[in-house]
């Protein structure tokens, strides 16, 4: 056994021991009572006794006997101290050159592992895995080098009006040896160095453009420049002519759509409510609207040539509702009754219409009885307590509503104050009422199906055999095939107790009809399928209804509130003194000139003006709009609450001309100048 041998297997064994005397042994028995140290000196001097007492003919130059080396910066070789014993051999890169120092006192060699990025030859023979190395060893290799490809290629847009030269030049990458710090065991690096070797040639592009067969918009100029440039990557070198767009049909409207109402004062401040603007109105026969005819576009230009058709200018679509009618060969609308004209707007399509206007010349008591009315209603006096007004159109009352329910799907204008009372315009419940339209459309569906199925077994001659009335062969169906129907009815009608509420008169009492019906074994008293056919009617129009409220954007426009609640699918502007007391609910802008004092504003999209909010001994006011929108109050007190998103302010001084939002770095800002004392 060679030195080397005899000193790898002791020290193999010490270091076995020495783990096992420090960590309690990896997988036995915890070893104690040993020394390390002396566990060493032992080992080598056993290495010691016979290596003297046997020949070291077979085993490497012994490193006593040759002056030990290390290499400076600049790669000299210089001769060192032997002092110390068992110093492992080192091995190190500087300038592409690999360096080796041997062991001092039968230390072990240094080890080299070799790269993928090179192939390293000792003593001109490869090297392939971890290999000792020695000073006297002849250490060489040779880079590797890979080759990218050139690329070229032609993009063309999908419209053809933009073609594009990706290019990618091709490349020699040399994987270059990194200099290296002195290691007993040395794992080679390398970096790679790419260099240009192909660059692609004016010539070759255009001939490629020509291939591809684009002829028309090529940029030249700024071809060459990329060349020059040396620029690699996708460039547009070629522009088609957009073809122009055409002009679109239109829809002129004849009558004005702005049906705001504000009362006027005269000279002395007062307000005279007989001299109230009035909701616009037409006459039979008035022309409505009509189309203004669309104009084609002009053809562009592909990239390779070829003539790009603009599209065809998009015809608009006249839907006549009631109280209308097409002239003109379908190009005009006319009113075909007298009343308020109405214009919706669906995309390009144009619903018209015109609401013949209910107009009460008295106040709303016991003797007018509550108002339903499908249409415009304006009232020409006040609203008692304990009355119900409803309009499916706008809702205009000249005088003032105390403890009553108003409501309309449209507009509402209230010349007065409105005093514990309950007013909603539109829909501002809209996620309340969307699950409401998809439980109602639901219900109709299946009672549309139970009506079609009624109507098959009525046309089957046999059915007159059976000796059975209507209403038998209706609970039997129900029974059989619709159980869930009957409780579904029930309770829909219970959630859609407030909107009935405000449905006309008839239509209640049909609903009310439909409950009963659908309760218990009462389908057995139905006499026929017309009488079916005509609740189920009603409920459609509840499900219009609904629809309708979640598609529009209603106001709501008052003097005074206190003690209410007011909601709007879209603004609410109180106009005189303010909210006191007044829950307010809006889908859009909340604007309170005067005072707002106990209770809550809240605006789901919208921003909230305030002249006025909270008082001196802090009555317990709140403020609320969505993240993105903003607050703006005139005066504010101490004790008021403003919620912009989830975040909230609470006002803790008198402040005025308050401005509160998020910035745009999402922080809430509390803009604001201190109340002079």
């Amino acid at each position: 056994m060679s030195l080397a041998a005899a000193l790898a297997g002791h020290l193999a064994r010490a270091r076995e021991a020495v783990e096992n005397s420090s960590a309690g042994g990896l997988g036995g028995e915890q070893v104690t009572g040993l020394d390390p140290g002396k566990i060493l000196s032992d080992i080598l001097a056993d290495i010691l006794r016979s290596a003297t007492s046997k020949p070291a003919a077979a085993t490497p130059p012994a490193t006593a006997k040759a002056p030990l080396t290390e290499a400076t910066d600049d790669g000299r070789v210089t001769e060192v101290s032997t002092d110390a014993a068992g110093k492992a051999g080192t091995a190190w890169v500087r300038g592409g050159r690999i360096f080796v120092r041997n062991p001092e006192n039968g230390g072990a060699p240094a080890v080299l592992v070799p790269s993928s990025g090179l192939r390293v030859f000792l003593n001109g023979v490869p090297v392939v895995g971890p290999t000792e190395v020695w000073e006297q060893d002849v250490i060489e290799y040779e880079p590797r080098v890979d080759f990218v490809p050139p690329r070229l290629e032609v993009v063309i847009s999908p419209d053809n009006l933009l073609a594009s030269i990706d290019i990618a030049f091709g490349r020699r990458i040399e994987h270059v040896l990194d200099d290296q710090e002195p290691a007993s065991r040395l794992v080679l690096r390398t970096r790679p160095v790419s260099r240009c070797t192909q660059e692609p040639t004016f010539d070759q592009i255009v001939n490629l453009l020509v291939q591809e067969g684009i002829t028309y918009g090529i940029d030249t100029e700024k071809l060459k420049r990329i060349l020059q440039e040396q620029q690699e990557g996708q460039f547009v070198i070629a522009r088609g002519t957009p073809p122009q767009p055409p002009e679109d049909e239109t829809v002129e409207i004849l009558f004005k759509t702005d049906t705001y109402l504000f009362p006027r004062e005269d000279r002395y401040g007062k307000v005279n409510f007989r001299e109230c603007q009035r909701i616009p109105t037409v006459e039979k026969g008035t022309l409505l609207a009509r189309k203004i005819p669309g104009k084609p576009g002009t053809p562009g230009v592909g990239v390779r040539g070829e003539t790009i058709e603009p599209p065809p200018p998009q015809p608009v679509r006249l839907v006549c509702g009631p109280g209308t009618a097409l002239t003109d060969n379908g190009t005009a609308v006319v009113a075909t009754v007298g009343g308020q004209p109405t214009c919706d707007i669906y995309g390009r399509t144009y619903v018209f219409g015109v609401n013949q206007l209910y107009i009460i010349d008295r106040d709303v008591d016991v003797r007018t009885g509550n108002v339903r009315f499908r249409g415009n209603i304006e009232v020409h006096g006040n609203i008692k307590p304990g009355m119900i007004v409803h309009a499916t159109g706008n809702l205009t009352i000249l005088g003032d509503v105390d403890t009553a329910r108003v409501g309309a799907y449209g507009r509402i204008n209230i010349a007065g104050s409105v005093v514990n009372s309950r007013v909603i315009a539109g829909c501002s419940e809209g996620a309340a009422f969307t699950d409401m339209a998809e439980d109602l459309e639901q219900v109709c569906e299946q009672i549309a199906f139970l009506l079609n199925t009624l109507e098959r077994i009525h046309a089957d001659p046999r059915f007159s055999r059976l000796g059975i009335s209507f209403g038998q062969l209706l609970q039997y169906l129900v029974d059989l095939h619709f159980r869930n129907l009957p409780a579904a009815v029930t309770d829909l009608l219970t959630r859609l107790y407030d909107i009935i509420a405000v449905l006309p008169e008839d239509t209640q009492f049909k609903l009310a009809d439909l409950g009963y019906y659908f309760r218990g074994i009462n389908l057995m008293r139905l006499e026929n399928i017309e009488q079916l056919r005509l609740l189920y009617r009603e409920l459609l129009f509840i499900a219009g209804c609904v629809r309708h409220e979640n598609s529009m954007r209603a106001d709501l426009v008052l003097a005074y509130a206190l003690n209410s609640k007011l909601a709007a699918s879209g603004n609410v502007v109180v106009t005189g003194q303010g909210c006191y007391n007044t829950d307010v609910d809006a889908g859009g802008d909340v604007k309170v000139w005067g005072t707002v004092r106990g209770g809550y504003i809240s605006s789901n999209k919208g921003a909230v003006v305030l002249g006025e909010a909270g008082s001196e001994i802090g009555i317990k006011t709140s403020v609320r709009v969505s993240a993105g929108q903003h607050v703006y109050i005139g005066r504010v007190h101490p004790g008021v609450r403003i919620f912009v998103g989830r975040q909230r302010i609470l006002v803790s001084e008198p402040a005025s001309y308050v401005h509160v939002y998020f910035d745009s770095r999402g922080r809430l800002q509390f803009s604001h100048l201190p109340v002079m004392t």
